[in-house]
């Protein structure tokens, strides 16, 4: 139960970095204290009539309506780049106090990971969600979360650029110390998978760096309608934004006339100076319409120039006379014919079309990632490859048998007995295995469970449970203490007799588990499981040599690979498959 609560952890603490990104991606909340500031539709609106957009300016950026004070007073609202300036300043200061905070959660995460996945030994499973998974949601949504609305540049692209390098550093690092491994342990599922992931989250790295490297804010509002960048989203038009600022002024007014602050004559006439103010300022929406309307229709008309001109129809002095008579045309009326030789009226009114977005040319994110993905994939089927043909050890080339584990004395090997069984005339108990079969086998079922190993006579060895130790009715992952007492526990009916003196499997008991498991059959081989425990009792001296204490060693095997760990910590959960010496 201590890992499922460690890996909520993690996740709960892998959600805080996300949602506070997303949070200093966003719009501000901060809430102005002007009392001439009011909130239509969602936004801050100032409503004075003096801060009112006049003719000539630039719609404000959506995202400039919501900054502080102090930075709206620095702007200037003629210049497009004074107020993205503006905006880029507010974003920088709000990554500085929050990006810490993310870091350091995103470690913690990462590190908990690193803990369950290597030292709990729960399972590489978890392991590689929070290695390889969780870094490519994170950097997804630092993607993702870049389109702000209003076609504003992405936010932080100095934040990218670290995360990236962070990404890259780091698992550099563990895809060196994954292939270090491997070079030592041979062939190893969790060495290929964890080298594989590591690429990966590397070319992850790699592509955040030069994105974030890539984007020039100084430049972005002059390229924001640029079909090249993918950031892009749909920008408010300049009707709505002049149409939000002037309700919620009218609106705000309202208010004051209903609350006593305005007489009808003052509501009167600040309502007639701001519908003049509206009249001129559609009027200048118009005329930018009216501009953006003329360039649709001569650029088709400007192409076919170009065309005739390269193909000698025009001369020079032809085409300059033309390209005058064009726009001295098209700006007298815009929807007028105009009678050009070669130009057909349909030519003339027809729709330019749609520009494509230009693919990047930073191809190399794509090779990478695809690359990382292709040798993820050929790395597991290499290792099924490996496993799935790979011989079964004969009995006899396994480890000699160890000490039986729960001895308080020095005995003989578990499978030699002292002397030959006599037959008694008693009727056997319980607990006494019937007569020996003439000739037994490994794989065969016998006393409750199937042979794994038989001594040089074939009349004694070690018999395996027949499956996996389970607790109401699906297989656990259990302590070495609860282990211990399930064992002791444990009672196997079979043709009239009980069989109940199970324990765990020493090491090297473990070990011809693993050489003989699809003889034997009902092991879990999955790459991704939890390993199975064994554990070992040694009988050691205490300093004054007067007095014996035992000690226990902890080890588990990897059923996918043979791989085991040594020295375990107490607190190990894993796989349990009982056994019984005869």
């Amino acid at each position: 139960m201590r890992h499922y609560i460690v890996c909520i952890l993690s996740a709960f603490l892998l959600f805080f970095p996300l949602k506070s990104y997303c949070e200093i991606t966003g719009t501000s909340q901060e809430t102005s204290t002007n009392p001439d500031i009011v909130k239509i539709y969602g936004k801050d609106v100032d409503i004075s009539v003096n801060s009112s957009v006049s003719a000539g300016t630039v719609a404000l950026p959506s995202e400039y309506a919501n900054l502080p004070d102090r930075y709206r007073s620095s702007a200037d609202l003629e210049n497009p780049d004074s107020m993205q300036h503006a905006i880029d300043a507010y974003r920088q200061d709000q990554i500085t106090d929050k990006l810490p905070l993310v870091i350091i959660n995103t470690t913690i995460a990462l590190l908990l990971a690193y803990y369950i996945g290597n030292k709990r030994q729960i399972g590489f499973g978890w392991s590689l969600f929070f290695f390889l998974f969780a870094p490519i949601l994170f950097g997804l949504i630092v993607v993702l979360s870049s389109r702000q609305k209003g076609e504003q540049p992405p936010p932080f692209s100095k934040t990218i650029y670290i995360i990236g390098w962070i990404l890259i550093l780091f698992f550099s690092m563990t895809g060196l110390v994954n292939l270090y491994l491997l070079m030592r342990d041979g062939v190893n599922v969790y060495r290929f998978l964890g080298l594989s992931g590591a690429i990966w989250s590397v070319g992850l790295g790699y592509y955040l760096a030069q994105r974030g490297k890539s984007i020039d804010l100084n430049n972005w509002v002059s390229k924001k309608n640029s079909t090249e960048n993918v950031f892009s989203t749909k920008q408010p038009s300049y009707k709505e934004v002049l149409e939000d600022q002037f309700t919620g002024k009218k609106n705000k007014l309202y208010k004051l006339k209903l609350d006593g602050f305005l007489t009808e004559d003052e509501y009167n006439d600040k309502i007639n100076l701001l519908d003049t103010q509206e009249r001129v300022d559609n009027e200048h929406k118009n005329a930018l319409n009216r501009a953006e309307e003329i360039n649709k229709r001569a650029k088709p008309i400007l192409d076919k120039f170009d065309s005739l001109l390269k193909d000698g129809v025009f001369t020079q002095n032809e085409y300059d006379q033309k390209w005058a008579e064009l726009y001295d045309r098209i700006a007298i009326e815009v929807d007028s014919e105009l009678n050009i030789s070669n130009i057909t009226p349909n030519e003339l009114f027809a729709q330019p079309n749609e520009t494509t977005s230009k693919k990047s040319d930073n191809n190399w994110d794509i090779t990478i990632l695809s690359f990382s993905i292709i040798a993820s994939f050929i790395a597991i089927i290499y290792v099924y490859i490996e496993y799935a043909h790979k011989p079964i050890s004969s009995p006899a080339e396994a480890p000699a048998a160890e000490p039986s584990p729960y001895a308080p004395t020095p005995e003989p090997p578990p499978y030699a007995p002292e002397a030959p069984i006599k037959p008694s005339s008693q009727e056997p108990s319980s607990q006494e295995p019937p007569p020996l079969e003439p000739s037994l086998s490994i794989g065969e079922h016998y006393q409750g469970g199937v042979i794994a190993f038989l001594d040089n006579t074939g009349n004694h060895g070690l018999i395996a449970a027949p499956e996996n130790l389970n607790i109401h009715g699906f297989e656990d992952l259990m302590s070495v203490e609860q282990a211990k007492k399930e064992c002791a526990g444990l009672s196997i009916n079979e043709r009239n007799n009980t069989y109940s003196n199970w324990r765990l499997p020493t090491k090297g008991e473990l070990n011809i588990l693993y050489l003989n498991k699809k003889t034997i059959g009902g092991f879990n081989i999955n790459p991704f499981n939890t390993p199975y425990v064994s554990l070992d009792i040694q009988k050691i001296n205490t300093k004054d040599d007067l007095s014996i204490k035992n000690s226990e060693t902890i080890s588990t095997q990897d059923f996918s690979n043979g791989y085991q760990h040594s020295n375990i910590d107490s607190s190990v959960h894993g796989i349990v498959r009982p056994v019984r010496s005869f």
